[in-house]
């Protein structure tokens, strides 16, 4: 759909201040738009946003070439971009499979062919079995799990303290007249229509209508329980942990690469006071509103994950850093992020309105993005995004129904906490 009436002064709304949304507003305000409003229930960084954590991963292996193409682009502003460069962590990442598990094997390989291909990434190379980890990440020496693993070696990759990249990009956006409202003022509650059904704002939870020419509707997570997305996108919570590290054992493990596995999950190098992060793949669906899957309230996800979760992330741990297997965790987290069943993201206006566009489905891996997300979604809002891109993030809520039965096995988990219980299981409405 192409936009209509859209000019440099044009009044546009964002509803979310999480990685989506605030990289929006840094490239509209970038390419010379001054009428531009940001809400949030919750001052910057969110807690409601995914990107709200003290480290994501920066790197550019994808098995298809559309994304690894945009993380080679991002990974250059997280080089370059004075915005983004205090915040990028250039210590290395390695993912990799055991020699037993097939379907893991296939992705690597499959990122290797990408990340290979006409010198994507000279410096990456690949690792035939874990002893050679071992001479690059030397606190996994102690792991006789890795002996069976191979994997790809990127130096060129790391980490970026997400939550301070959101301050800083917020702070900036201030500075240019982009205003932001929180509180009940600030938290979206419907699109609000003129007495012909168009669109020409939003009402938010204090009641307050709030007009704008276009909407972007990039509130991750909550998108399903506040418009109707059917089944676009879900939500799902990840898990995380992070044990503390005494100071001089942190040194042991400072520059790390990051450590991963698609079947078991990640770990990142302690942060500068000694909090260790680690994080499973796998997905939890909560079916706690109708039938929909909604964010649990954050409350709920603090310290309060499934037992199976901290099983899984010891089982983690042990293969990769059996040192650390056993210590007590000092902090549990479900991070809600909005799921595509593909993976891909939802940038495009909506079916019944040029007014609305949403921009969202981080599926957990958007984050890296965030210095160019936001040149690709007002491109979308200018009614100029590349085929492919606009083929692959458009909006497809009705073939996708019932899609996401489709997973694969142990993908997704299906959270009860009525029965204060998980079970595995594809999810299923």
């Amino acid at each position: 759909m192409q936009s209509t009436e859209l000019t440099k002064t044009t009044p546009i709304l964002i509803a979310g201040a999480g990685a989506f949304g605030l990289s929006t507003a840094l490239h509209l305000v970038r390419s010379g738009y001054s009428e531009v409003t940001v809400i949030d229930p919750h001052p910057v960084p969110s807690p409601l946003s995914a990107a709200n954590d003290i480290n994501k991963i920066i790197r550019s292996e994808y098995p298809i070439p559309l994304y690894s193409n945009l993380a080679r682009e991002a990974f250059h502003a997280w080089e370059h971009d004075p915005l983004f460069v205090p915040h990028f962590h250039k210590v290395g990442w390695f993912t990799g499979a055991a020699s037993d598990d097939e379907r893991a094997r296939g992705i690597v390989s499959d990122m290797w062919a990408t990340t290979s291909a006409e010198g994507n990434n000279p410096k990456a190379k690949f690792l035939d079995n874990g002893a050679d980890l071992k001479d690059i990440a030397v606190q996994t020496a102690g792991s006789e799990k890795l002996r069976s693993w191979s994997g790809i070696y990127n130096p060129e990759a790391g980490w970026a303290h997400s939550g301070d990249s959101l301050i800083a990009v917020a702070k900036e956006l201030k500075s240019r007249g982009v205003r932001f409202i929180h509180g009940p003022d600030g938290t979206f509650d419907s699109l609000h229509r003129d007495s012909s059904g168009e669109v020409d704002g939003i009402t938010v939870q204090s009641g307050r209508y709030i007009p704008a020419e276009k909407v972007i509707l990039a509130m991750g997570a909550v998108t399903g329980s506040k418009f109707e997305v059917k089944d676009a996108l879900r939500a799902y919570g990840y898990a995380l942990a992070m044990i503390q590290l005494e100071s001089q054992e942190a040194k042991l493990y400072k520059d790390m690469p990051v450590l991963h596995s698609k079947a078991h999950g990640y770990i990142f190098e302690p942060s500068v006071d000694g909090r260790m992060k680690f994080a499973l793949p796998g997905r939890y669906a909560w079916y706690g509103y109708g039938g929909v899957s909604r964010p649990e309230a954050a409350v709920s996800s603090y310290n309060n994950i499934p037992q199976q979760c901290r099983d899984e992330m010891r089982e983690l741990l042990s293969i990769f850093l059996p040192q650390l297997a056993d210590r007590p965790f000092a902090y549990e987290q479900l991070c809600w992020d909005a799921d595509s069943v593909d993976d891909h993201f939802l940038i495009g206006y909506t079916p019944d309105s040029n007014k609305v566009l949403a921009a969202t489905g981080g599926s957990y891996h958007g984050f890296k993005f965030f210095p160019i997300l936001g040149k690709y979604i007002v491109d979308a809002l200018e009614g100029n995004l590349a085929e492919d891109l606009r083929d692959a993030w458009a909006w497809r809520a009705d073939e996708m129904a019932g899609v996401f039965e489709s997973r694969g096995p142990n993908e997704t988990r299906v959270l009860d906490r009525s029965k204060d219980r998980a079970y595995w299981g594809v999810a299923k409405l």
